[in-house]
């Protein structure tokens, strides 16, 4: 079935008094910079410092008997400090005076959500600390991983110098997160 021609002027005409229902584009692109603006300031509340132009600005805490993976952990995230700035964070068992240096702290823990899985884990950021808490110790390291990978773009294709980037950078930042991997056994 063939369409009726309509006159140039006559679809401008019908074309205006539809614009009330169409989304112009104009309105979409104001969209999608608030919803960016958004996710970005949202981000960026959820983040804490823990590198300030090459000065450290926190201490890993790792309460004393720690499993090895946890210890494991901690050593992974103060490697990947010193790599990406040069700074070296200190490992300290308790936290400091508050105000003074931002506590990442360390372990697992109970209590968290009841559908995180066995290797899952929370990373919190905010009120001036970072939490890294896992369901079990695979889960803590899970965190930290991930904290290494999307937060300082740390890439391991093989357990060889040669094969592992490590983007330098003069300041990072941990962000708030849920840790649930896809799959059980990786």
């Amino acid at each position: 079935m063939q369409e009726k021609q309509i006159p140039i002027s006559n679809r401008r005409k019908r074309d205006k008094a539809k614009s009330g229902a169409r989304i112009s584009s104009h309105q979409i692109v104001a969209c999608a910079l608030l919803l960016c603006g958004a996710t970005a300031s949202a981000a960026r509340v959820d983040a804490i410092e823990i590198v300030r132009d090459g000065c450290a600005l926190a201490v890993i805490v790792l309460k004393p008997g720690a499993h090895a993976m946890e210890q494991e952990a901690a050593d992974d995230l103060r490697w990947a400090v010193r790599e990406a700035t040069g700074v070296t964070l200190d490992v300290v068992s308790e936290a400091p005076v508050a105000g003074e240096r931002t506590p990442i702290r360390i372990g697992s823990q109970a209590g968290l959500p009841a559908d995180t899985p066995y290797d899952g884990g929370v990373v919190r950021a905010g009120g001036g600390e970072v939490e890294i808490v896992g369901a079990t110790p695979a889960g803590v390291a899970n965190a930290v991983a991930t904290i290494l990978m999307e937060d300082f773009g740390v890439r391991m294709y093989y357990p060889e110098p040669q094969f592992t980037i490590v983007p330098k950078s003069k300041s990072l930042c941990i962000r708030a997160r849920i840790v649930a991997p896809q799959f059980a056994y990786r």
